[in-house]
């Protein structure tokens, strides 16, 4: 036996749902693999492409693809009827890991069990992947009515930062002055005429 993640062969081994069960994973054979206790710990509710990024098997990614398009086809057979109006649909969030952004996106529907969530490309806010959430995860999700307030909150997540250098949180600052020109007419410290 091995761990399906980095390959250690000692012991002691947990199962691991390659699509966690907090984001709506089933718990069957077909979403679970065999992982050392380091990994599975340090993989949490995360997608294996998320934790490994480039490094991930090409197995788990396989796996991984095969299960959320199997949660998509089942999301998208659900009965319209057991959608219901929440006042979280299509408001805009933030989730957080620690101080860590973690996914932001737009909620779509409510169900009886969770949210369909869609997911957004972290600074190009172009949609990527749709994937249910149960409803106990959002709990620490940070929401925002508009997309102006979404992209604001970005905006100034990036500049305070631990991670991010000078020179990014100059060049942070010097887009976000140029924004703020635009929108009030202003650009490059002339008025328009």
């Amino acid at each position: 036996m091995k761990c399906s993640y980095c390959g250690e062969t000692s012991g002691p081994f947990h199962r691991d749902h390659v699509v966690p069960r907090s984001r709506g994973g089933p718990d069957t054979s077909k979403n679970l693999v065999m992982a050392c206790a380091d990994c599975n710990s340090k993989k949490g509710d995360k997608l294996a492409s998320e934790w490994l990024g480039d490094k991930c098997p090409v197995e788990i990614l396989k796996l991984e693809a095969r299960v959320n398009a199997k949660l998509r086809q089942d999301f998208s057979r659900r009965d319209s009827r057991k959608t219901h109006r929440h006042p979280l649909v299509g408001k805009f969030f933030h989730s957080y890991e620690g101080r860590i952004l973690q996914w932001q996106g737009k909620v779509v529907a409510c169900l009886d069990d969770g949210f369909l969530v869609q997911l957004y490309e972290w600074i190009a806010g172009q949609p990527s992947d749709q994937v249910f959430v149960a409803s106990s995860e959002i709990k620490s999700w940070k929401f925002y009515d508009s997309i102006e307030d979404w992209r604001c909150a970005y905006d100034k997540y990036e500049l305070n930062h631990p991670l991010m250098s000078d020179r990014m949180r100059e060049r942070a600052a010097d887009w976000q002055r140029i924004e703020r020109e635009r929108s009030v007419g202003v650009y490059d410290g002339k008025a328009k005429e």
